[in-house]
């Protein structure tokens, strides 16, 4: 009888990682080569979408990335640290 229990419950343990864990690796799995698969071609693929960007009119030269900030913006937020430390030492 109690064989029969341990059985019982073993089988709706495999029943669930069969019809419940079985589909999610597979998937995690897919997902991985995936990945894999557009790291080894990353370089052709940048090279397509620089080729369609180009073909649809896209400006696809590089910039200077140094002044992300809008102008005026270094001024306020010095502004902010001196109103936050006048608060913090009254």
């Amino acid at each position: 009888m109690e064989q029969g229990i341990i059985f019982f419950i073993f089988g709706i343990f495999l029943v669930l990682v069969m019809f419940w864990g079985n589909p999610f690796i597979t998937s995690f799995s897919y997902m991985l080569l995936a990945e894999e698969v557009m790291e080894l071609s990353v370089n052709k693929n940048v090279e397509k979408l620089y080729k369609i960007m180009k073909k649809k009119g896209y400006d696809t030269t590089p910039r200077d990335l140094t002044k992300l900030y809008p102008s005026g913006f270094d001024s306020e937020k010095k502004n902010m640290l001196n109103k936050n430390n006048t608060l913090k030492n009254d």
